[in-house]
């Protein structure tokens, strides 16, 4: 499929820029976008040669390094990820930058930063955009790379606790009959469905037009059936049972 040019493309609505602690190289602030600007989340954008040109402040608190310090810096340098099993994801040879720079589907990826010298340890998804550079940049009109990430800490945990259940099989057995004997209810379910989707019982009360009382004694009632000691063990196990 032909590649779509910028020039064919509606531009984007202008917003004010905002007031941030934001850190750019003075060469390439008016370049920015300025939908890069108004991410929501921790934002990074590198140079095709890697070195870092923008940083938000929202990466600023989440990496724990003043945005101006990370100008011109190598990205693998200042964001360390690593792997699940501790191995360097960040390298020169940036995997994502790498597979978006050859014009691959870019899946996000789930490392982790921190844990060492005092920073504390975040599971974050990353996700990386290619964009056209500005005339006349460091190298041409390659592709530059805009960095987001997602902090993924309560979703890791899950997965985690979910993993340690699993190893659990015989205990899980057990908990699959004593509720086999003991179904929950139609309304019961319909709360557990939405805890595991992440929603707190408040809205989970105004989703289903409850009360929040009626709601907290429904995950009274399934957590009693299931045989669990917390709403994240009753999730866990309503994850495994669908699996």
């Amino acid at each position: 499929m032909p590649a779509v040019q910028s020039s064919s493309l509606a531009p984007l609505p202008q917003f004010p820029r905002p007031q941030t602690s934001d850190a750019c190289d003075a060469r390439w602030e008016r370049w920015i976008p300025d939908w890069v600007r108004h991410i929501g989340t921790a934002v990074w954008v590198t140079a095709p040669d890697g070195r870092i040109v923008y940083f938000n402040e929202r990466a600023e608190r989440l990496f724990g390094v003043a945005a101006r310090d990370t100008i011109g810096r190598p990205c693998h340098g200042v964001v360390a990820s690593r792997t699940a099993t501790g191995a360097a994801f960040c390298s020169a040879n940036c995997p994502l930058v790498t597979a978006a720079g050859c014009g691959s589907e870019v899946e996000p990826a789930d490392v982790r930063i921190g844990g060492r010298m005092g920073r504390a340890e975040h599971w974050l998804q990353m996700t990386v955009i290619p964009v056209d550079g500005p005339p006349g940049g460091p190298d041409g009109q390659r592709r530059w790379m805009v960095h987001t990430v997602r902090v993924a800490d309560r979703a890791r945990r899950l997965e985690q606790y979910v993993r340690r259940i699993a190893r659990r099989s015989d205990e899980i057995r057990e908990m699959d009959a004593h509720a086999a004997r003991r179904p929950l209810s139609p309304r019961e379910s319909d709360v557990l469905e939405l805890l595991t989707r992440d929603i707190e019982p408040g809205r989970i009360a105004a989703e289903l037009r409850l009360s929040r009382v009626t709601v907290r004694n429904h995950i009274q009632h399934l957590l009693a059936k299931l045989g669990a000691h917390s709403v994240e063990e009753a999730v866990a196990m309503h994850v495994l049972a669908e699996a």
